[in-house]
């Protein structure tokens, strides 16, 4: 089944799934870009991980306890699955800017890529290849 939450990385999908996209927002304002260690035993109402509901933390710990492990932001994604829901309701560009918290200029190409289907191109610059190294394709015909 295709959703628009398969555009999210895999823990914010599995986030998803369980405490919807509230607890996606709240995990990933507050802790995303971050390694945290993830206990193996359930989380205090302190814990940085249960601002995302007692469900979800419940879930990260059985996946993840005992670890440290990276929480994404997935913002790029997710300005798109908001884009998403207010383009679905009818929502103008001025209103994709404001619930994703971008630009107006922004809001039109995130309208852009709601209509052809597009996913965000993943976060960072692809890296340069040095003139000495070889392409794959290359090599093998080489041989």
């Amino acid at each position: 089944m295709n959703t628009k939450a398969d555009r999210l990385p895999l823990m914010l999908r599995r986030v998803h799934a369980i405490g919807g996209m509230d607890a996606v927002l709240k995990l990933s304002q507050s802790i995303g870009g971050k390694r945290i260690f993830i206990p193996k035993k359930p989380v205090a109402a302190g814990h940085p991980l249960a601002v995302a509901g007692d469900k979800v933390a419940a879930m990260l710990v059985d996946e993840f306890g005992g670890s440290h492990t990276d929480i994404p932001k997935g913002r790029a994604q997710i300005r798109l699955l908001i884009a998403h829901d207010v383009v679905e309701k009818g929502g103008s560009n001025n209103q994709i800017a404001e619930a994703a918290d971008v630009t107006r200029a922004r809001a039109k190409q995130l309208r852009r890529m709601v209509r052809k289907g597009k996913t965000p191109a993943p976060a960072g610059r692809p890296r340069a290849r040095a003139d000495s190294q070889l392409d794959i394709e290359e090599f093998l015909r080489r041989k």
